[in-house]
């Protein structure tokens, strides 16, 4: 679910993220589990929040957790998928628009393409290492240095537009990663393009409410035995000037926004009292 980390399954813990001078902070959705090994912490879906906060450099920590498992990387990948939305939103708020440069494969998300062009700072069609160290220094993410890492499938020290892609060519979208491992009842509802839908709801609590695409519920939304009108709600934060980061859907290069490819969830089923 949308929030579902109020319930009994999950625990929401806000996490910070700098990069690029900015703050980005992102709301972390960890698994409960009693046996829960240490190692294994990372297969849980990890949501971006949408609150992005000017911030002074400050001097980065080196240390990096050196035994991060193969299991790590899908969530890392999903993550940083969901996290690279977030940016590409803020940029267009600012009116950054990189073009990037290079060869991609056709699957290849327009998050991603989009993050390419944004950290290929000279335009020369791949990533450095000194492109990447602003990303991959952050005491926050223990894992994110191996997996970018792992990137450079050819060990030339820099990252193509092949490699790029290929390191997110299994991530989901955060609606479309929580909805797999999710039961039907409370399954959310996702567009086509695998983020949230602006209403969400729990079956069983009778509960529905409004969030933005990734997930992150607004305030003061929740409704009982009925649906809120999530699409007016969302329209007038908006035009009030809140900036939400919300995906631009009409910017999409992955292809169209039918809403018959929409992912029907609990949100879409009658509620029972």
């Amino acid at each position: 679910m949308g929030k579902i980390g109020r319930n009994h399954d999950f625990t929401l813990t806000p996490r910070d993220f700098n990069y690029d001078n900015h703050h980005y902070r992102y709301l972390k959705y960890t698994k409960r589990a009693k046996t829960l090994a240490s190692a294994n912490r990372y297969d849980d879906k990890h949501l971006l929040s949408n609150e992005v906060m000017e911030k002074s450099p400050s001097p980065m920590k080196s240390t990096y957790n050196t035994d991060c498992p193969p299991s790590s990387k899908p969530a890392m990948a999903n993550r940083l998928l969901d996290w690279f939305s977030v940016v590409m939103a803020d940029a267009k708020h600012r009116r950054q628009h990189p073009k990037p440069i290079g060869h991609f494969p056709i699957p290849c998300q327009s998050e991603v393409r989009w993050m390419f062009g944004h950290l290929d700072s000279d335009s020369d069609g791949r990533i450095s290492l000194s492109e990447l160290y602003g990303l991959e220094h952050d005491q926050n993410e223990p894992c994110l240095k191996p997996f970018l890492d792992s990137c450079d499938t050819d060990g030339d020290i820099f990252v193509s537009g092949m490699e790029w892609c290929g390191c997110f060519a299994k991530a989901e979208r955060p609606c479309a990663a929580v909805r797999r491992r999710s039961p039907l009842e409370v399954a959310p509802a996702c567009d086509s393009r695998g983020y949230y839908r602006s209403t969400q709801c729990h079956r069983g609590l009778g509960l529905c409410w409004c969030v933005d695409p990734h997930g992150v519920e607004f305030a003061g939304t929740r409704t009982r035995g009925t649906k809120p009108d999530c699409d007016t709600i969302v329209n007038k934060i908006s035009n009030g000037g809140l900036k939400t980061n919300s995906v631009d859907l009409d910017d999409d290069e992955d292809g169209g926004t039918d809403s018959t490819q929409d992912l029907e969830g609990s949100a879409d089923q009658p509620l029972d009292f």
